[in-house]
């Protein structure tokens, strides 16, 4: 099966936005039916929203480049995410809004069950991008990514294909 992706950038990032977007209108949802307060709903989503942002980067900086992200701030040249380091993230700072703001603990249930549902479309524009792409197969199911993907490039730079696989 040959994947014939034009718009991969795109893709990623609508796919990235609908998992916020879903997760985010049934915590209001759930919130909205329990009625709680939507001001501390809406302030715990903003500090898990950011905790997942920072965390799935943060967990993709090699422990090398610690020593310049801390003195100039920057990562040049690291654009990678790690989805663990956003789950663990993201759960420190629904522990830490559900204390500060004295909200309601089944939020936090509620998270176990939004979680993978949100990696889980984030993985669908993974997928599209070509960023998460798994293992050469040589199975008639198996995805070929076209030349100058994501894929193509990072299979081709470890020696794993030739030029113009």
């Amino acid at each position: 099966m040959k994947i014939a992706v034009t718009n991969q950038g795109f893709l990623f990032a609508f796919f990235y936005i609908l998992s916020f977007t879903i997760s985010f209108l049934a915590v209001i949802a759930y919130s909205i039916r329990r009625k709680i307060n939507l001001t501390p709903v809406l302030l715990m989503l903003t500090t898990v929203s950011l905790m997942v942002i920072l965390g799935s980067r943060l967990a993709a900086v090699p422990v090398r480049q610690w020593g310049q992200l801390i003195t100039t701030g920057s990562l040049e040249g690291n654009v990678g995410r790690f989805a663990i380091g956003g789950l663990i993230l993201g759960f420190a700072g629904l522990i830490l809004s559900v204390r500060i703001l004295h909200m309601d603990k089944s939020i936090i249930r509620l998270y176990g069950w939004l979680a993978p549902l949100g990696f889980g479309i984030q993985k669908i524009g993974c997928f599209f991008n070509g960023c998460c792409y798994g293992k050469l197969s040589g199975t008639s199911w198996g995805v070929q990514y076209p030349v100058c993907t994501n894929a193509h490039y990072h299979q081709w730079a470890t020696g794993l294909i030739g030029e113009n696989a």
